[in-house]
């Protein structure tokens, strides 16, 4: 082909297996064409060879899909490029699971749910009685049975508006927002008077009779109570039922953690119903109060009740607890769970249903894949952490998912019976324990889901390092953790044994423990511990400070980084973060050249109007300026720049520019259409090269700057070993001297003595 020119009968040809080279040849870690080392081929013979060629090769899409990169280990031969490709595909699948995860979570729990509990608790915590206390301010019985007759009663049933107006009859309305399910339930746990006799000092039995023990389930009293009944006081009708113990069975409730040393109580008891109106329910909560109810064999007395607000669709399970211990007084507390019984009302609960659908999709998913993991690996899957991470998380989404089953058909069942009864305890305690025990095994879920993360991350340099470090240092942190607790726990037991008595921080082991972590995240009350002890107290506090903030604690922060420091020197060039990171940019930079190549293919696109590159051909041929026949027709007054032609005019390079030369020569449309393709092709060409050069050049280079690190540390080492070696002839020549000189002293004492 001569100089500058193009063939025509070969143009067409040639520009279609270039661009198909170009498309074909380069692969997704974005290195050379492959085409261009190759013969050309047709586009067909090409393809029918690809499609041969992956049949053989390329396994199942369902086998491709199930596939994990634990089992690609286990396998010989498999390169570090398709267990990327593989971790990167299980990482984008656990994306998606993650974030439908927490849409869930997010469904569960709202800002509302703090609100409506807050709402609830103000009704029943306002200041009450002469003294204007709180419910978490009883101390006395006398407190206690004014609360009962005031902020209970009247929460749960009031009477009349803020401003004074009488409201109308609607018995069950709290807080004018939320509906009372069934009728609120005291229910009292006793002890027997002579539940502590043997403990009676033989010099007290005379004197004291009875002796009322800590509760406990042996201790419990289950006789029939006697009412201090006389001339003016009589049991109610209402009350009548009050005075007979009732099993678990009977009350359907479930056993109970109280507040005082964690003392667990069971869920029967003496049972009183409160009536759905404020003048009958003030009428029973007095006849007890008159009739001795509450008195020193009582060990705890629970408030229960369970509301509903149509509003925001929530029912609130509510539990006030008074406990009684031993020691006397009266310890208060609380337990209200606001929960969302009732699912898939609204849109965005519909949306959730759908998000717990494809949930239960992926843990099938999960499920078939980690089956596989075991068909491959047997039983040695169990031995890595995260293969039984991945198990815990199933079983625990299989609970999760029996539970709302459960709950689906058995809340239609109890909501319909608390409508049906109205003047009976709707006993919501048992779902509602399983709704929050579900709720926190959720939470639990998250964040294991969150925690494994970290497994997918895992190629990642930072990630790597983190396990690495940690790994490293794990024998070195369980040696200091071994002293560690010797010390922390020694300091607790002493502030237990010396505060306790006084201090509530201190006042039980598990509280000593608390506050002594409290005291090294800062949070702690020193004036507290001065009052307790005047002098053991700063001692104790100073010395704790000292030891375990100022040594132990930046002795663990330097066993860290220690290992820190040598994991990051092992991987600085670590092979498998390249392989890793060149997968990804070859991914990157085959998306880059795919997206150019578009781009270059629609410019090269010219308007099949042809008006606008028309007419400028024919105002060049006016002004006299080149023009050129790409088919060299000899009736347009053109030349072939290929062959020359009748013009006369020599062969003129497609790149020149105005094709200067050739005078009242016009430019066709079909010209312009061959010299726009021919002209984009050979740029696409000539930047993809470029861009192939500058990718070489940059590895080139990334590679000196790395043979340049070596070499100079290389050079670093071997001068300091020239300078050592230089130090140890000196000290040579220096002990040979002063060596010497002790010679001549010897030589010169002895001529001395001869003398």
């Amino acid at each position: 082909m001569p100089k500058g020119g193009v063939d025509d009968g070969a143009d067409g040809v040639g520009e279609a297996a270039v661009l198909d080279e170009m498309d074909d040849g380069f692969n997704t870690d974005g290195d050379a064409p492959k085409g261009s080392k190759k013969k050309k081929k047709s586009k067909k013979s090409k393809k029918s060879v690809d499609m041969a060629s992956q049949t053989q090769k390329k396994p199942s899409r369902l086998a491709t899909l199930f596939k994990t990169r634990v089992m690609l280990r286990e396998k010989e031969g498999v390169d570090y490029a398709e267990e990327a490709r593989t971790t990167l595909r299980e990482l984008i699948i656990y994306i998606f699971f993650l974030v439908l995860t927490c849409l869930m979570s997010f469904g569960m729990i709202t800002s509302t749910h703090f609100y409506y509990t807050n709402a609830i608790d103000n009704l029943f915590g306002v200041g009450f009685g002469a003294k204007a206390i709180t419910f978490s301010d009883i101390s006395t019985a006398e407190d206690a049975w004014d609360w009962l007759e005031g902020p209970l009663v009247d929460g749960l049933f009031p009477t009349h508006y803020y401003n004074g107006e009488k409201l109308p009859i609607s018995p069950g309305d709290v807080l004018e927002e939320s509906k009372l399910l069934g009728t609120p339930r005291l229910r009292q746990l006793r002890v027997d008077n002579q539940s502590c006799a043997d403990l009676i000092p033989d010099a007290f039995k005379d004197t004291i009779g009875e002796c009322y023990a800590k509760y406990t389930l042996g201790d419990e009293d289950t006789a029939e109570m006697v009412p201090a009944v006389d001339g003016t006081r009589s049991v109610m009708n209402a009350t009548a039922g009050a005075w007979t113990h009732q099993t678990e069975e009977e009350t359907g409730s479930s056993w109970v953690i109280g507040k005082y040393a964690s003392t667990k109580y069971s869920g029967g008891g003496f049972v009183q119903m409160l009536p759905r109106n404020h003048t009958t329910a003030a009428a029973v909560v007095g006849n007890l109060k008159e009739l001795r109810w509450i008195d020193q064999g009582t060990r705890a007395v629970f408030v229960d009740f369970t509301t509903y607000n149509a509003n925001v669709n929530l029912f609130c399970v509510g539990r006030y607890e008074l406990e009684f211990p031993p020691t006397g007084g009266v310890i208060a507390s609380q337990r209200l769970l606001t929960l969302k019984l009732i699912r898939y009302v609204t849109k965005y609960d519909t949306f959730l249903m759908v998000c717990e659908v494809i949930f239960c999709l992926f843990i099938l998913f999960y499920t078939i894949e980690e089956i596989m993991e075991l068909k491959v690996l047997g039983w040695s899957v169990f031995k890595h952490p995260w293969d039984l991470l991945d198990w815990v998380i199933l079983i625990a989404a299989y609970i999760g998912i029996a539970f709302n089953v459960f709950r689906l058909f058995f809340m239609k069942e109890k909501l319909q019976e608390a409508i049906d009864n109205p003047d009976t305890f709707a006993n919501f305690d048992r779902i509602a324990y399983w709704q929050w025990s579900y709720n926190t095994m959720a939470a639990v879920l998250v964040f294991v889901i969150w925690i494994k993360t970290f497994k997918y991350l895992s190629f990642n340099y930072t990630m790597t390092l983190l396990s690495r470090t940690l790994t490293a240092c794990a024998l070195d942190l369980l040696g200091y953790f071994v002293m560690f607790f010797i010390v922390f726990l020694a300091y607790a037991q002493f502030g237990y044994l010396v505060f306790g008595p006084t201090t509530f921080g201190f006042h039980t082991f598990q509280h000593s423990i608390y506050s002594l972590l409290r005291i090294i995240l800062g949070d702690f009350d020193f004036y507290a511990l001065v009052e307790a002890n005047r002098v053991v107290g700063p001692i104790f506090f100073i010395s704790y400070v000292c030891v375990v903030f100022f040594i132990l604690i930046n002795v663990f922060l330097a066993i860290i980084n220690d290992s820190y420091v040598e994991e990051k020197t092992k991987l600085e060039h670590s092979e498998y973060e390249s392989e890793m990171g060149r997968y990804i940019g070859g991914l990157w930079r085959g998306f880059k050249q795919s997206f150019k190549r578009k781009i270059l293919r629609r410019k090269a696109k010219v308007d099949p109007n042809g008006e606008k590159m028309g007419g400028d051909g024919e105002r060049g041929g006016e002004n006299g300026e080149s023009g050129d026949d790409f088919d060299g027709d000899p009736e347009n007054g053109g030349i072939s720049p290929t062959h020359g032609g009748s013009g006369g005019g020599p062969p003129v390079s497609p790149r020149g520019k105005g094709f200067a030369g050739v005078a009242g020569a016009a430019i066709t449309m079909k010209a312009v259409n061959r010299f726009s393709k021919h002209s984009s092709s050979m740029r696409r060409m000539s930047m993809e090269i470029a861009s192939a050069q500058q990718g070489m050049n940059s590895e080139m280079n990334a590679r000196m700057v790395q043979m340049e690190e070596r070499i100079g540390s290389i050079a670093a080492k071997v001068e300091a070993l020239l300078v050592a070696m230089g130090n140890i002839e000196i000290a040579q020549v220096r002990e040979i001297r002063r060596t010497s000189k002790l010679l001549n002293i010897d030589e010169s004492g002895a001529v001395e003595v001869d003398a």
